[in-house]
C-alpha cells in the first residue's frame, strides 16, 4: 500500500470522528442520534408494512407453484394478480 492511501484513510477519520464530532454540542449529537433513530424506524415499519401487503399474494403464489408442479409462469401470473387486485383494493 502506498502512503496516499493511508493519508486518504486518516483525512475521512479527521473528517468524521477526529474533527467535526467532537465539536459538536451534546444537544446536537442527542439530537441527531433521535433523528436517526426516527429514520431507522420509519424504515422498519415500511418494511413491515410492505411485507405485509405481498403476504397474500406470496402465499397464493406458493400455493400455485405446489398446485402445478414449480410451474414458474403461473405462479408469477397469479402473483401479480393478488397484488393487483390488493393494489386496487386499497384505493
Amino acid at each position: 500500500m502506498d502512503e496516499n492511501f493511508f493519508s486518504g484513510l486518516r483525512l475521512t477519520y479527521a473528517l468524521i470522528g477526529g474533527v467535526v464530532l467532537p465539536f459538536l454540542p451534546l444537544l446536537l449529537e442527542w439530537a441527531f442520534l433521535l433523528i436517526l433513530l426516527i429514520i431507522g424506524v420509519l424504515i422498519i415499519v415500511f418494511i413491515v408494512k410492505v411485507l405485509f401487503f405481498f403476504l397474500p399474494a406470496a402465499i397464493v403464489a406458493l400455493v400455485v407453484w405446489l398446485i402445478t408442479g414449480g410451474d414458474r409462469l403461473l405462479t408469477g401470473i397469479a402473483f401479480l394478480l393478488i397484488a393487483a387486485i390488493s393494489i386496487a383494493k386499497r384505493k
